[in-house]
């Protein structure tokens, strides 16, 4: 019964990260500034109920957890976060960046060490394949609307095209248009999720040994879901990287002779491959016809753009501090930016768009080269434990640095709950050994 209760526990968990459903708990001054906050999340309640169990069986069975370099680096990594409370300016805000931090450390070991060697891994690429077609369907009915569905049970915030700080560009046309959020709070959060989704999606369409027709197409019409909305986020840095993907797949199928004769001899494969091939150029042009204006203004891009310009802004102001070894402190770099530009408008109070520059402002350059080590070292060890014996495992590598690259240009992946997930959940896969792939 508990084994039964923890597997749905888990399967909620992965369908229910892009939920923005939380209570606020904290945040300072009387304007309210998301990085300035503490909330608690139904998702870290539904992680808790599932830290609790593995617990519960940990003590049960006498057993301890695997300790290796991860757990080091882990621990090294966390005393520095720690360590860069002695430097931060907010105290409060740095107490609930590192208990976040802790967080998700224990997910990493959660997730690598117990859940995705008992979970069945299938199960959980459909947990967040059916999230992301539910956030898809959400997406395109709120860009259809160019507002908001009134989902506030989900954490679906308040949209519209003339409502302060909504993610709205001006088309072709000089109308303006809303981006699709889904229940997250932000299109490039969303996209980041489906992102996932749609490789998850790919995985178990091409890995599963046998589909039926009828299987076949409900794939395609889950992948045309997911793939309209992604492109519904109108995020350029993740839409390219999916592509690219794509693209790398596609040659390495194409050009390595050892899995060229692997998915182009067996009919099924080759099936399944036209079929990804066919429904991709079906909503890729459709999409493009249909939203001509609004694509073209968003392919559009100089140096001159506010996106662009902001990115550039936050960047030089974080290293505008110079070397330091502890930064200003988890989780207040907001406090610090606040703190040298007062006079700035509250909605320019964000975070560094670069998760590793975030992460050396606010953790110095001890805490970047703990993270980098933790990266390096799983890209290491995954090498090392399969060589790349199979086209999956290329698939996990790229996913992996697919996210990577997002962190390159947005901070979501380090500073809000959904992007967490999606990151030491990529993380733990690369991690993990003996995955259960049943």
């Amino acid at each position: 019964m508990l084994d039964r209760i923890e597997k749905y526990l888990f399967i909620t968990l992965l369908f229910s990260i892009p939920f923005q459903i939380r209570k606020i708990v904290f945040y300072e001054g009387w304007q309210f500034n998301e990085w300035l906050s503490f909330s608690i999340y139904f998702t870290d309640v539904v992680f808790f109920c599932l830290f609790a169990i593995w617990m519960y069986y940990l003590l049960k069975r006498k057993a301890l957890i695997n300790r290796d370099l991860y757990e080091v680096i882990i621990f090294i990594f966390f005393g520095v976060a720690g360590a860069s409370l002695l430097f931060a300016k907010d105290m409060s805000i740095g107490l609930f960046g590192v208990l976040r931090m802790m967080e998700f450390f224990i997910f990493f070991i959660y997730a690598k060490e117990y859940a995705i060697k008992k979970f069945s891994f299938y199960d959980g690429l459909m947990a967040i394949i059916l999230g992301g077609v539910f956030q898809s369907i959400v997406a395109i009915v709120q860009f259809i609307r160019q507002t908001d569905l009134g989902l506030r049970f989900l954490g679906e915030g308040m949209l519209g095209i003339y409502i302060k700080g909504v993610a709205v560009f001006v088309n072709e046309n000089g109308e303006r248009v809303m981006r699709a959020y889904g229940t997250t709070p932000h299109p490039n959060v969303l996209a980041g999720y489906l992102f996932v989704a749609i490789f998850a999606l790919y995985f178990a369409w091409l890995y599963r040994k046998q589909l039926n027709a009828s299987v076949n197409y409900l794939y395609c019409i889950l992948y045309a879901i997911l793939l309209l909305g992604l492109f519904l986020t109108f995020s350029r840095t993740i839409i390219f990287l999916w592509f690219v993907g794509l693209m790398t797949r596609g040659l390495i199928i194409g050009l390595w002779p050892k899995y060229r004769s692997k998915f182009w001899y067996s009919a099924q494969m080759r099936n399944k491959l036209i079929s990804i091939l066919i429904v991709t150029c079906i909503v890729v042009s459709l999409f493009t016809i249909f939203l001509w204006p609004d694509v073209i203004s968003r392919i559009k891009m100089s140096s001159g753009d506010e996106a662009v310009q902001l990115r550039i802004y936050y960047a030089k102001e974080s290293l505008s501090r110079g070397f330091n070894w502890f930064g200003a402190g988890a989780g207040n770099f907001i406090v610090w930016l606040k703190d040298k530009q007062p006079n700035l408008p509250e909605y320019l109070y964000q975070p560094v768009h670069n998760i590793y520059l975030l992460i050396y402002s606010e953790l110095g350059i001890i805490g970047l080269i703990c993270f980098l080590l933790l990266i390096f070292y799983s890209i290491y060890d995954f090498y090392v434990s399969n060589r790349f014996t199979d086209l999956y495992h290329y698939s996990f590598f790229l996913v992996f640095l697919s996210i990577l690259a997002m962190g390159l240009f947005d901070h979501f992946l380090w500073t809000l709950q959904q992007g967490r997930f999606v990151l030491w959940l990529s993380i733990a896969l690369i991690a993990a050994k003996d995955i259960n792939f049943e």
